[in-house]
């Protein structure tokens, strides 16, 4: 998918260091960016490794809650801005960080090196853009509405998806796949009421007008 991004372009805010709320009486969730980390993309994590078994509308009660507490202001990424960011600011990536299979091992938790169990945020290398786990530990839940051919007639100048459908993108891969389904330009879409293991999500923050 080749898409231009203006508000990713604009918008290199970090956000917060760390911010926690309680989404319910038994977990905690947490949104984090490292210091000076571009583009306000933030992951969500359960202690130190990423929130999975979530599905899109556990992440929209999320972002309900998480907005009425907090000065700043959080959104889900559309699809074009996830593979932006993933691949450092719109390089030719195939992987976040790489284009070589052999180095992949550095960038990414999957299923030759995860253990079939998610991992730590932070602990495998940064893509050009400085974000962490972009590719695998996890799939990543997008604001779009998914269509298989949405791309082949798509706006060139930041799309944001079909106006409706039955399912979600998801992008990124997970800890239990090949380096086939952790590339960048992998996409998938589920209802978005489905969780399982390995679904997560990562967050935009959104840049003050």
């Amino acid at each position: 998918m080749a898409a231009v991004c203006d508000g990713l372009q604009r918008g290199r805010r970090p956000a917060a260091s760390r911010i926690h709320y309680g989404v319910n009486s038994t977990s905690t969730w947490s949104c984090v960016s490292h210091e000076g980390r571009p583009l306000g993309i933030v992951i969500v994590e359960y202690g130190m490794c990423p929130v999975e078994n979530v599905s899109w509308n556990d992440v929209q009660e999320f972002l309900k809650r998480l907005n009425a507490r907090s000065s700043a202001k959080y959104r889900l990424p559309t699809e074009a801005e996830w593979e932006y960011a993933a691949r450092s600011g719109g390089r030719n990536e195939i992987w976040a960080g790489t284009n070589d299979p052999k180095r992949l091992v550095d960038f990414a938790w999957f299923a030759p090196n995860a253990g079939y169990q998610t991992h730590r945020v932070g602990t495998k290398k940064p893509n050009g853009l400085g974000l962490y786990d972009m590719t695998g530990n996890v799939w990543q839940w997008t604001a779009d509405w998914y269509a298989p051919d949405y791309y082949e007639s798509s706006p060139e100048q930041s799309p944001t998806g079909p106006p409706s459908g039955s399912r979600r993108v998801l992008r990124g891969g997970f800890w239990g796949n090949l380096d086939h389904m952790v590339r960048t330009a992998r996409r998938i879409g589920l209802s978005p009421d489905v969780r399982s293991p390995g679904y997560g999500f990562r967050l935009v923050q959104i840049a003050p007008d």
